[in-house]
């Protein structure tokens, strides 16, 4: 009887032990970037250099970057110097130098005090081409659609955001929204909040909503997405109608215009100089 009995406190000790542990990992600072990889697609000799990845402290604690290294020269990051508070965000801003011709293949390696990877370390990759050209800015070469836009050339003004991105003025289904330009993101993306209030005020019906999707997250976990389907996008003048588009489950995520939008545009190309966006078909 007396064997069974510190058995059972023994077995009981471990499970409290164990417990112990798993809560204790659970504390702490925690980062979760927006994506790991960034494409910059085909980009002209001296073109567009800049890319951005955003990261959320999702922690409870106060989450501190001590570094950011590049695996070559060619590339400069920049990372926030002061500690991200719990729920707060930040970003990294990437350099690339657009002189050097040839394939992308670089990775940023970013040491910090977050508990959900391991060692405290992300790491960030980069990818894309930089062809010979004289012409600046970026190109990107998109497969031809039936829904592209018909002018030859059109010059889509955007405005030019702290940390080097673009902002661009859409209207999804009829509602003004500011999107930032990005070409590394997969899909056009909308925060919960906005999807609440398109539901709400019938900008967006139940039959625009295709269903759920998984992908993986910057610590490797799988989250949920929900998929919809913009019956109608515009900017600068033009006019997309059925674009796939994902509902980030965070209230405060950025609006992205990503390449569900973007690899419908044709020819591409970004000029820093005056922030304006030139569609060539």
């Amino acid at each position: 009887m007396e064997k069974i009995f510190f058995s059972l406190i023994f077995v009981v000790s471990v499970f409290l032990t164990i417990n112990n542990q798993n809560l204790f990992a659970q504390l702490g600072p925690k980062i979760l970037f927006d994506r790991e990889i960034h494409d910059y697609g085909y980009i002209t000799y001296d073109g567009y250099p800049y890319c951005i990845f955003e990261f959320e402290n999702t922690g409870n604690k106060p989450l501190t970057i001590y570094n950011a290294k590049a695996s070559c020269g060619c590339v400069i990051p920049e990372w926030p110097k002061d500690a991200i508070q719990p729920g707060s965000r930040g970003s990294i801003r990437i350099i690339y130098d657009t002189k050097r011709v040839g394939v992308i293949n670089k990775s940023v390696t970013i040491t910090s005090n977050a508990v959900n990877v391991e060692g405290g370390i992300s790491i960030l990759r980069l990818k894309g081409e930089v062809r010979s050209s004289q012409a600046n800015g970026i190109l990107v070469n998109n497969p031809s659609i039936s829904d592209k836009p018909s002018n030859k050339t059109k010059v889509i003004q955007m405005k030019k955001m702290p940390g080097g991105t673009y902002e661009i003025n859409c209207k999804v289904n009829g509602i003004a929204l500011k999107f930032i330009f990005d070409t590394g993101a997969s899909d056009v993306s909308i925060s919960l909040t906005e999807a609440l209030f398109m539901l709400k005020n019938g900008y967006l019906k139940e039959e625009d909503i295709l269903g759920t999707q998984y992908y993986s997250i910057a610590n490797g976990d799988i989250a949920e997405g929900t998929t919809i389907r913009i019956k109608k996008l515009e900017f600068g003048g033009l006019t997309l109608y059925n674009v796939d588009a994902s509902i980030v489950h965070q209230l405060e995520a950025p609006l992205l215009l990503g390449q569900s939008a973007i690899s419908r545009l044709g020819k591409i190309q970004i000029d820093p100089s005056n922030s304006t966006l030139t569609i060539i078909e």
